[in-house]
């Protein structure tokens, strides 16, 4: 297996409903939608085959991001942020705060 040194990423558009954000092979699925009142902002999901992830979703719950507690830009940066970092395999540094 090749390893590379940098992670190459090429952002093209999405292949999947955004509701459903259904994972496809050799991507990560962005999306963002009406997910209900759930207790999420986003949330990633990532499949992995041995120690290699193959697979992801990172979604972006827009049920919270309609309120005007979160509808605001910074917060949709941090969030959108940290669950596409989860999709590279990327854990919280503080869940203490």
């Amino acid at each position: 297996m090749d390893l590379s040194s940098v992670l190459n990423t090429t952002i093209v558009a999405g292949s999947t409903n955004p509701k459903n954000c259904r994972a496809v092979y050799g991507r990560v699925e962005v999306c963002n939608s009406k997910y209900g009142n759930n207790g999420w902002l986003g949330i990633a999901s990532i499949w992995a085959s041995g120690e290699h992830i193959v697979q992801g979703t990172a979604k972006l719950n827009d049920t919270y991001f309609a309120t005007s507690k979160y509808n605001k830009p910074a917060w949709k940066n941090l969030v959108m942020c940290q669950e596409i970092a989860h999709a590279f395999g990327l854990d919280h540094q503080d869940e203490i705060f």
